[in-house]
């Protein structure tokens, strides 16, 4: 939550990652982050989403943060990848699908634990693939999860930079 969002400008993708907090809220640290970076020109970035929820005890808006972060910023000209099939998925509802299909990786490590670096693998995968193709230069993705109260960080590698997400920095370059 310390990061500005004018820190994205110089990056071509930016993963984002936000846990979805009780009954469909954010985590706090992202409210500022959020009402500031949907304001920006985003326009030639590729976004990918993540986010984790808890789909039994909040069942009816498991990983709802993601659908929350896709409406705020679909009006700045960024082009979403990554998004998931819910049919693997055991829940009531969530503001993450849409169009039939969640927005970013949702991640339930409460529950479906046993499921989390498989699901990880796959859709970093897809983001090779995805990120790589098109006119940007190839994109070497490594996946790397770490497991701390909950926390997921994905690595970008490109000849030029690291870009790291994880859902409790929002974003970080090092």
């Amino acid at each position: 939550a310390d990061t500005t969002p004018h820190a994205v400008q110089p990056y071509e993708v930016l993963l984002l990652g936000c846990s979805t907090w009780g009954v469909g809220e954010m985590q706090d640290d992202w409210n500022d982050f959020l009402f500031k970076l949907k304001d920006m020109d985003l326009k030639n970035k590729t976004v990918a989403l993540f986010g984790c929820g808890d789909s039994v005890s909040f069942s009816s808006s498991f990983c709802d943060a993601l659908g929350v972060i896709y409406h705020e910023l679909q009006h700045t000209g960024c082009t979403f990848t990554g998004e998931v099939d819910p049919s693997e998925y055991r829940f009531d509802g969530s503001g993450g699908v849409i169009d039939g299909k969640f927005v970013g990786l949702p991640i339930d490590d409460n529950n479906e634990s046993d499921r989390t670096d498989t699901r990880i693998k796959k859709w970093t995968d897809r983001l090779k693939v995805t990120v790589s193709s098109g006119s940007r230069p190839a994109m070497r993705l490594r996946s790397v999860a770490f497991r701390s109260h909950r926390s997921y960080m994905f690595q970008f590698r490109t000849p030029k930079s690291i870009f790291t997400g994880c859902v409790k920095t929002i974003f970080k370059t090092t």
